[in-house]
């Protein structure tokens, strides 16, 4: 899936978007790095960033607490 495919997505699941990674794998990236990357690439397609970063913390935080 492209980044901008993904922003699409995103866009579509407004406030509801939660942003994780699969990483962790021997072989893939660092877990937080590959979550910084991904939300990198989502800023290139314009998404905002104080969006994207309740996206990978707050937001999931509040799904786990509720």
């Amino acid at each position: 899936m492209t980044a901008g495919h993904l922003a699409q997505v995103a866009k579509a699941a407004g406030d509801k978007l939660v942003l994780a990674s699969v990483a962790g794998q021997p072989i893939s990236t660092y877990p937080p790095q590959a979550l910084q990357e991904l939300v990198s690439a989502l800023r290139k397609e314009g998404l905002d960033e104080g969006w994207l970063a309740a996206a990978a913390s707050a937001v999931p935080r509040t799904l786990i607490l509720n």
